[in-house]
């Protein structure tokens, strides 16, 4: 199983309540640029430190795994990802099989910044991809409830 979160607009107090309360021991950083320009208290050095504080680990796979990809090949004509390309690339798939590898040793979260993962690139590209690999997903709240993930058709422009 494979968590996924949004750090919106939350308190780091929190967010840290968040990942308590799903047991999460590890932070898997989505965010092509792990920084945010409302919360700055989610700017990837402040976050680390207070995850570490926490004792829940943090990996950014944000390169291989953002939502603004380095190989412009996977965007169709609006910039969006386009799933059925990227999931062709060697860089991308491997970036999935080392997501299953880590859910396989931690309890991990797929972290991005929007909070609705309806409209985030970790909910329609991430999370399909584990889905059609037979790997249950479940979006945590900012509400402290949970989703399960199912696949949905791309409603609109995810940025």
């Amino acid at each position: 199983m494979i968590y996924t979160i949004g750090h919106s607009n939350h308190t780091m107090e929190h967010f840290i309540e968040l990942l308590k309360i799903y047991e999460i021991d590890t932070i898997v950083e989505v965010r092509s640029v792990p920084n945010s320009r409302y919360s700055k208290h989610f700017d990837i050095h402040n976050l680390i430190k207070e995850l570490r504080k926490h004792s829940i680990n943090y990996i950014d796979m944000g390169k291989i795994l953002g939502g603004r990809p380095f190989d412009n090949s996977v965007l169709n004509s609006s910039n969006e990802i386009e799933l059925e390309i990227i999931e062709q690339r060697k860089w991308y798939d491997n970036g999935i099989k080392r997501l299953i590898e880590l859910s396989n040793k931690f309890k991990i979260a797929i972290m991005c910044s929007e909070e609705n993962p309806a409209i985030c690139h970790r909910g329609y590209i991430i999370t399909h991809s584990l889905l059609k690999r037979g790997i249950e997903v479940i979006h945590i709240r900012g509400d402290k409830s949970y989703q399960k993930a199912i696949f949905f058709e791309r409603q609109g422009h995810l940025f």
